[in-house]
């Protein structure tokens, strides 16, 4: 297997406070908080979700997810197979995983 076969389906990041995470199309993704706090919101779901230390969230939804610090936070982000994380605005994150990004 060459290395571009490979792409890795699980990352750990550490987000300082107001960063973003940009996912698309990123359901049955699971995001665990290990260190700090960060806040989920999908789009079309009312329900946003707050994850302290220890917490984990699974994605519901297709379309965009922000996952987003709330103090400098180390997050684990497991990825299904379909989902994949795009920039953010502030250019934070630009980890393509299954796909280029659309805009």
């Amino acid at each position: 297997m060459s290395a571009i076969d490979y792409i890795p389906t699980r990352h750990q990041l550490t987000l300082q406070r107001g960063a973003r995470l940009s996912l698309r199309d990123a359901a049955g993704t699971a995001v665990s908080a290990l260190e700090g706090c960060v806040w989920i919101t999908e789009e079309r779901n009312p329900r946003d979700v707050v994850l302290n230390p220890g917490e984990s969230y699974r994605l519901a939804g297709k379309g965009l997810s922000l996952v987003e610090a709330l103090s400098r936070a180390q997050i684990s982000i497991s990825f299904a197979a379909s989902a994949r994380a795009v920039p953010s605005r502030d250019g934070e994150i630009e980890q393509a995983v299954a796909a280029p990004a659309r805009y």
